[in-house]
């Protein structure tokens, strides 16, 4: 049903379930789905069967149809999933182009987690956590994602998974899916694609590519490393002319 801002209800009047659903804005909620609350432009209007939905913004769940406790605050957000549950997107744009049915994520920044979707039943996209601005939005398939900082883990592809992001910049140039890399300050692993790579400090690990299973902790530790493996290098600047070779 639509219900028009402005309508008020006198004393004694009778207001239905369906009524209370929602305060909508040029948008239908359909009798039967419970507890919804909807403001904006076709926000929310496609739901059938969902319940405890969140739908704040111009398009905001708009593709929604049996997703339930979902959370969606700005306009595009979470706008073409169809069945995901228990995600909160917050920002324009946030989960915005996936499909399927994603489930347990946070995606707080504009386009954060812009291109996460899931197949029903398959376990994937979940637990994702994204914080900032284009985090994570080329992930698609990923799971168990830690992603915090202006641009982390932006590029990071398809299905990237189990790695953290702390900082801007960081694993934000990796273009292949890269699995259980930490990434701890200011642009730490960069330009990453291989998996197993921890770097804590500013710029750390900064231009490894290919290089897998090193330890970077310390600024600009390991800073010119890029196809090296199995490298320990502790300290600030530790390492900084490496750039092939292991064991370290």
């Amino acid at each position: 049903m639509k219900i028009t801002p402005g309508v008020t209800w006198a004393s004694g009047d009778t207001v239905n379930h369906t009524q209370l659903n929602a305060f909508v804005t040029n948008a239908t909620i359909t009798s039967g789905t419970l507890d919804q609350v909807a403001l904006g432009e076709n926000a929310l209007d496609s739901l059938t069967s969902g319940a405890d939905n969140v739908g704040i913004g111009d398009n905001a769940g708009t593709a929604l149809t049996s997703g339930h406790s979902n959370v969606a605050v700005g306009n595009d957000s979470l706008k073409t999933i169809p069945e995901g549950y228990s995600n909160v997107a917050v920002g324009e744009g946030a989960l915005s182009l996936g499909a399927g049915s994603p489930t347990y994520n946070v995606a707080v920044g504009q386009q954060a987690l812009e291109d996460l979707s899931g197949a029903v039943g398959s376990g994937q996209s979940t637990s994702n956590v994204a914080i900032g601005h284009n985090v994570g939005k080329e992930i698609t398939t990923g799971s168990s994602n830690t992603l915090v900082g202006v641009k982390a883990g932006e590029d990071l592809t398809t299905d990237s998974s189990q790695n953290v992001a702390i900082g801007g910049g960081a694993l934000s140039d990796s273009s292949n899916a890269v699995d259980g890399a930490v990434a701890v300050g200011y642009e730490a692993l960069k330009v990453n694609e291989a998996a197993i790579n921890t770097a804590v400090g500013y710029r750390a690990g900064v231009a490894t590519t290919s290089g897998d299973d090193n330890t970077f902790v310390g600024s600009q530790s390991g800073y010119s490393n890029q196809t090296g493996t199995d490298n320990t290098l502790v300290g600030d600047n530790a390492g900084y002319a490496i750039v092939s070779g292991g064991a370290t």
